[in-house]
């Protein structure tokens, strides 16, 4: 690729500068003045960082990285996407930064050093001046001063907490005096803390992540309904691509896994390159982003209109499993209950369709989990154990499971068969709300829609 042609890539995939986004001359119908997300302050994310230091020794100190860019190629990156830690406890959203939270909650950023050639080809990125009037830091300089500031605050610190795997691309892991604290095991990771912060959202994250949930709500009703005449599994991935980014979502928040057939089975599916073909039913597991916050479902159904006797047994099977469990969503229970609640009845189920002999048996149709938490990362908060009671203002999914494979070990008419149904539950004072709820999930009403 023309050299030019490289770097104007690279500043379209990058991000826009920071300070646009920040007093919102970008998106100025998104956010507001004081904004880093919409609904999200600065003194919200000052707050964030309060809440980590007090959980820390006396002394501590936090270092976090922005996220790199990441190439496909020598010249050809991936989209950018920043480090959930460094965007929840600093707001923001570009590579090339470092974050120091000192005291109680201090800020000092390590800026990237103006470079008027990376501007031009891939636009302004933030600096020390729009760290202070943007991110509210208390100090901020340039990385070439890195080397000079940082190992006074080393000195200073009893702790350092930091990330366990540091992507600085040399600009942390190459400085002696950070070296010289690792030997020393002054060094600790800093996430089960972070999480802990994280755990449950704010009332501007629920808004984000209801607002997530809404978007990827919409895009399944629409691929579900092209699906009645789009007979290939790329189809559906695309449709549902565009549109929740048509809605105004930054991007996928995973790879969707679009199945069908005996493809059903497979729990991450991720070609979607094949054929959909007469009789198959289609299993679709996808989400959005939105301003960092994910949003993760799955639905299954048939383009066709109509299942065979056994795919509806599986899936009045997992429907039933799915509507116990929801009842168990509610401050005081634990996703550990909710995943015994969830087997007995597919245990039960399975069994009695003659899909199982035995409980031990159980585990090769459902190895997978009912709920995990839900946030920043479809895998959020993943130290916290699933035995921590819920309390308002955590969101989880629930997705319970039924994957038959191609194994004489099972009755014929049940093989190649996979069902999966979730949704994203946002625990509250008097019980749960689902954010997905829009999206029919009873037999009848998907066949409704499909007819619509």
């Amino acid at each position: 690729m023309h050299s030019m042609a490289a770097r104007l890539l690279r500043g379209r995939v990058l991000l826009r500068s920071f300070s646009s986004y920040a007093n919102g001359a970008s998106v100025p119908e998104v956010l507001k003045p004081g904004e880093l997300m919409p609904g999200i302050t600065t003194e919200e994310i000052a707050l964030r960082r309060k809440k980590l230091m007090s959980s820390l020794p006396h002394g501590s100190l936090v270092i976090l990285n922005a996220a790199t860019v990441k190439y496909m190629t020598d010249v050809v990156p991936y989209p950018f996407r920043q480090s959930s830690d460094y965007l929840y406890f600093t707001g923001c959203r570009e590579p090339g930064s470092i974050a120091v939270i000192y005291n109680l909650g201090d800020l000092c950023m390590f800026m990237p050093d103006p470079n008027p050639e990376t501007a031009l080809w891939e636009g302004k990125l933030a600096h020390a001046s729009e760290a202070i009037s943007n991110l509210k830091a208390s100090r901020a300089y340039n990385m070439s001063d890195l080397p000079k500031i940082l190992p006074r605050l080393l000195k200073q610190a009893k702790s350092i907490y930091a990330e366990d795997e540091i992507p600085s691309g040399g600009s942390l892991d190459k400085l002696p005096a950070y070296k010289e604290a690792i030997q020393e095991k002054k060094v600790h990771s800093v996430h089960r803390y972070a999480y802990e912060c994280r755990f449950i959202k704010s009332p501007a994250e629920i808004n984000l992540m209801r607002h997530a949930a809404k978007i990827t709500s919409e895009a399944f009703i629409e691929t579900m309904k092209i699906s009645r005449t789009a007979k290939h599994e790329h189809v559906l991935s695309a449709t549902v691509d565009f549109n929740c980014k048509f809605r105004g979502a930054q991007r996928l928040a995973f790879p969707p896994v679009v199945a069908a057939g005996v493809n059903t089975t497979v729990i991450h599916y991720f070609r979607n390159d094949q054929q959909i073909r007469e009789g198959d039913m289609v299993l679709m597991e996808a989400g959005c982003e939105y301003y960092g916050y994910v949003s993760d479902i799955t639905r299954t159904w048939s383009p066709w209109g109509k299942l065979s006797n056994s795919q509806k047994d599986v899936y009045n099977a997992v429907l039933a499993a799915y509507k116990e469990s929801i009842k168990m969503y509610k401050p005081g229970v634990t996703l550990g209950e909710v995943q015994r609640v969830s087997n007995d009845v597919l245990v039960r189920a399975t069994r009695g369709l003659g899909i199982v002999k035995k409980r031990d048996d159980y585990l090769k149709v459902n190895p997978t989990a009912v709920g995990r938490y839900l946030g920043l990362d479809c895998l959020d908060c993943k130290l916290i154990h699933e035995d921590r009671k819920l309390v308002p203002g955590v969101v989880c999914t629930i997705e319970p499971g039924l994957y038959i494979p191609l194994s004489d070990n099972f009755p014929k008419w049940f093989q190649g068969i996979g069902i999966r149904i979730s949704d994203e539950v946002l625990i509250t004072e008097s019980g749960h709300e689902v954010l997905s709820s829009s999206i029919p999930k009873e037999l009848n009403e998907v066949e409704s829609l499909l007819q619509s």
